[in-house]
């Protein structure tokens, strides 16, 4: 298993707090042992009755941090497989439409190259295939042409918007010192000090309550598909906005 972080576990422990799913009944297979296991450690460290517990809407709602033990306490249990962070896809090799080699960079330019029987990309962005030159487009395709019932009439070139999510809290027990980033200007981020409270936040969003005393949010906006130097250096921008979430929200 590859991760191109240094932290496994895509979405689920770099942020994202609230699993979209339908139904309780509709969980099922990994992510059903994985909330399972989420909401034991809820009861085990903090009692069946607690806050926290119920709070993890039966294990699907844990904490970054949370979901982080658990998936490393799921791979210690499968020792045959091994896990390489840091490795960052540049090249796939490909010969009679299959994958035959894949080749990774590390932080310090250290490369490596692995030759696997299967290949299976779980990337949020698709990038190996990508790389395996695998036709794709980057647009919204026609509500015809798949009968996609909220795709447009019309073909365009819009993206679904790409997001950072973060973390809040109000416990300080619970919260981690941010530094200032290089260049923070906070009136360029103004515009969002309307959502500095609670109640202000429950407005814009009823029903979502700060669940453990903290709150993950997304960004808002959009980028078009960029070279790897360029989303290092939208990720750095980034960083100014999530600071002043944590400044507005955390401070209160």
């Amino acid at each position: 298993m590859v991760e191109p972080t240094g932290r496994i576990g895509g979405m689920m422990t770099h942020g994202l707090s609230h699993s979209d799913f339908y139904s309780f009944e509709a969980l099922n297979g990994p992510f059903l042992q994985f909330s399972q296991r989420v909401l034991k450690h809820y009861q085990v460290t903090y009692g069946e009755d607690s806050a926290q517990a119920k709070d993890s809407w039966q294990g699907t709602h844990g904490e970054p941090s949370v979901n982080l033990l658990i998936f490393q306490q799921m791979l210690a249990e499968r020792p045959t497989i091994t896990v390489l962070t840091n490795h960052r896809l540049v090249e796939v090799d490909v010969e009679n439409s299959a994958i035959t080699a894949l080749h990774f960079v590390l932080p310090e330019t250290k490369k490596v190259t692995v030759k696997p029987r299967l290949v299976i990309d779980a990337t949020y962005e698709g990038d190996l295939l990508a790389a395996a030159k695998v036709p794709y487009r980057v647009c919204r395709e026609t509500k015809s042409e798949y009968s996609e019932s909220l795709a447009p009439e019309a073909a365009d070139a819009e993206l679904q918007g790409y997001n950072y999510r973060l973390c809040m809290t109000q416990n300080p027990a619970n919260r981690v010192p941010v530094p200032v980033p290089d260049n923070y200007n906070r009136e360029d981020y103004a515009a969002i000090g309307a959502w500095n409270s609670r109640e202000e936040w429950n407005k814009t969003k009823p029903g979502h309550d700060w669940l453990f005393a903290w709150l993950d949010k997304n960004t808002d906006g959009k980028i078009s598909e960029a070279e790897y130097l360029e989303l290092l250096a939208f990720k750095k921008k980034n960083s100014n906005w999530q600071k002043l979430i944590r400044e507005e929200f955390g401070s209160k």
